[in-house]
């Protein structure tokens, strides 16, 4: 009989199980079975909850053997209502705000979420069984790291987990996490990282640390996302990060997806990124993949709203297992002709297709009409999701050009006040 097995055996069995139903129907089996199960497998696989929730850390800090049953960790803001806790296994005194109260911004308060960050990095030494770790507060780690004798923060704790496969970061300032240790993580199979850059006139920030940890110490990559926004205007410009010879030289034979926004990559590179990696399923790129620099003697000229996006000239037979694309009409144009003038894809699995049709997507009425010709003639394995705004897009493009036909005629001005 299972059950008359060791405590400790029937835990180790019970840590196993990844599956939420599968833990269920174990712990369903026998009261011993569900006393095992409840609430260090059913409580406390995900938690999410604030960089603050002192009560959260220290009962992961002292108990190891709750915290390595932790496998999915989301870091979020004091306001945020969506926490899960496992409030089954905590001990808080009464009124307990599980760090969702605001604390003052005097001494004391700072000293209380420093004290918090602390226990924070001990309980994430015991999580040894961590699989996805998603950072979405709004300000970084760095207040322990800079002032603690070892230099310890969140990241280089991280770095010891060796069950960690994912990491995902949504920061809102200029790239403060890149001062920490997250690039010193290894062999990762998802990095999600988004973050909102404030940068001076042409400044594109330094990719190298993040060029380096994923191309050299995560060689099992299965889905890469990288999204860079920020807020410029032409008199000032703005430095997209240009990886098209860094990060695009790199090879992982089991990426499956892609996601990149406000990343410069020459036609070139893209051509060859894409073709070596066959596996891909899903790919997510805006108007920069592909797209022509601005150079330095057209700075001030350039259209930082609709970089020139520039034709991809790519081999028969590359994304073979594409099943979601999202790009501009451009690029959707030369991507789909050529799956379709292939054999070995032409008539393969289901491929849906989003376009984005903004005026600030880089998009050209040309573009445009190009892509509403491609789609009509689509097979029955090629769907057009977002098929109600090209459409729509179409009728804007025309009740355009008949204004400037207008106003070219008469001369005058058009545009709207």
């Amino acid at each position: 009989m299972l059950t008359s097995l060791p405590v400790e055996a029937l835990g180790n069995i019970a840590a196993c199980i990844t599956s939420p139903i599968d833990i269920v129907a174990f712990a369903l089996t026998s009261k011993t079975l569900a006393a095992i199960a409840s609430p260090r497998h059913t409580r406390l696989r995900k938690i999410v909850c604030s960089r603050f929730a002192l009560c959260v850390w220290q009962l992961l800090a002292t108990s190891p053997s709750l915290a390595r049953n932790v496998r999915f960790l989301t870091i979020c803001d004091r306001s945020h209502r969506g926490q899960v806790l496992p409030t089954s296994c905590m001990r808080c005194a009464p009124g307990c705000g599980h760090g969702h109260i605001s604390l003052p911004e005097d001494y004391a308060g700072v000293q209380a979420m420093k004290q918090a960050e602390r226990v924070m990095i001990a309980a994430l030494k015991n999580m040894s069984n961590l699989v996805l770790f998603d950072w979405q507060a709004a300000i970084p780690n760095k207040i322990v790291a800079h002032n603690e004798p070892d230099k310890q923060d969140v990241w280089s704790s991280l770095a010891a987990i060796t069950s960690l496969d994912g990491i995902v970061v949504s920061e809102s300032d200029r790239c403060p996490m890149w001062d920490s240790q997250l690039f010193s993580l290894s062999n990762l199979t998802v990095f999600d990282y988004t973050t909102s850059i404030s940068l001076g006139p042409s400044t594109p920030p330094d990719c190298s640390r993040l060029v380096a940890m994923l191309r050299d110490r995560c060689p099992g990559l299965e889905e890469l996302y990288l999204r860079f926004t920020a807020r410029f205007f032409a008199e000032n410009g703005f430095s997209a990060p240009d990886l098209g010879e860094s990060l695009f030289t790199a090879r992982w034979p089991n990426l499956t997806a892609v996601g990149l926004k406000c990343v410069v990559s020459t036609p070139a590179a893209v051509v060859s990124f894409l073709a070596a990696h066959p596996g891909l399923r899903r790919v997510h790129m805006d108007k920069w993949f592909g797209c022509r620099r601005p150079l330095s003697d057209d700075f001030e000229d350039f259209d930082w709203d609709s970089p020139i996006a520039l034709r991809l000239a790519l081999p028969r037979g590359v994304l073979p297992d594409l099943e979601t694309l999202h790009c501009i009409p451009r690029h959707a144009i030369d991507i789909v002709r050529t799956i379709l003038s292939s054999p070995a894809t032409g008539g393969a699995g289901a491929l849906t297709i989003s376009v984005d049709v903004a005026r600030q997507a880089g998009m050209d009425d040309a573009a445009l009409d190009e892509f509403v010709s491609v789609m009509k003639d689509l097979p029955p394995n090629i769907t057009v999701a977002n098929r109600a705004d090209v459409e729509s897009a179409v009728g804007e493009w025309k009740w355009w050009r008949i204004l400037e036909a207008r106003r070219k005629a008469h001369n005058f001005d058009t545009s709207p006040a």
